[in-house]
């Protein structure tokens, strides 16, 4: 009986399947549409090296992970898509930034501001908060607010904007499908306007 806890449990990845899956996304996404592979936390868990690799293999356009460490990680793994730091990076490490060619999230314009105050060319996206409440700027009640603000970060020194994004908090869930709108709609908004 004992012997059953000693047994180890495991996961095996099947990085054809990842692949599988990918061209569905890209297929469901349309011909326009740019894809970001999410490989934060090891990938889920699934292998950040190999699944980022898998995903370079078969055409993904970014990479996004939750820290500069991780980034950093497949950088020296010889990954070589473009990376979206999607959590805060100390602006004291922007030369690190700079260094591994990598973009990073910028959630506000204070945070935008001590980036550029690094003096080294950086690529950021910019994060609305279009309803999920955690961090970005906020983009729920006044699309024209936070148009200005972006507008604002662009007109920073030394910043390369790539990218503005948002993070839809219940789109995996079908009964959340008008909060869901409701984000979207937010999100479009601020695009309009710019």
């Amino acid at each position: 009986m004992a012997e059953e806890f000693l047994q180890r449990t495991w996961a095996e990845i099947d990085l054809d399947r990842i692949a599988h899956n990918y061209r569905i996304l890209r297929r469901c996404a349309g011909e326009n549409a740019r894809f970001l592979g999410v490989v934060k936390a090891n990938a889920y868990g699934c292998g950040a090296i190999q699944v980022a690799r898998k995903l370079e293999e078969v055409g993904a356009d970014y990479l996004a992970v939750a820290c500069l460490d991780e980034a950093i990680w497949l950088r020296k793994d010889g990954v070589s898509l473009p990376i979206l730091v999607l959590g805060w990076t100390a602006p004291m490490l922007a030369p690190l930034l700079a260094e591994y060619a990598l973009a990073q999230s910028v959630f506000e314009e204070a945070y935008a501001a001590e980036l550029s105050a690094a003096g080294l060319p950086l690529d950021i996206h910019v994060k609305l908060d279009t309803g999920m409440s955690r961090t970005g700027i906020f983009a729920q009640c006044d699309p024209e607010a936070a148009a200005e603000a972006v507008l604002r970060i662009c007109a920073l020194p030394n910043l390369r904007i790539q990218g503005i994004f948002s993070h839809c908090a219940v789109a995996d869930v079908p009964e959340q499908d008008a909060f869901t709108a409701f984000q979207v709609t937010n999100f479009q908004k601020v695009l309009d306007i710019l």
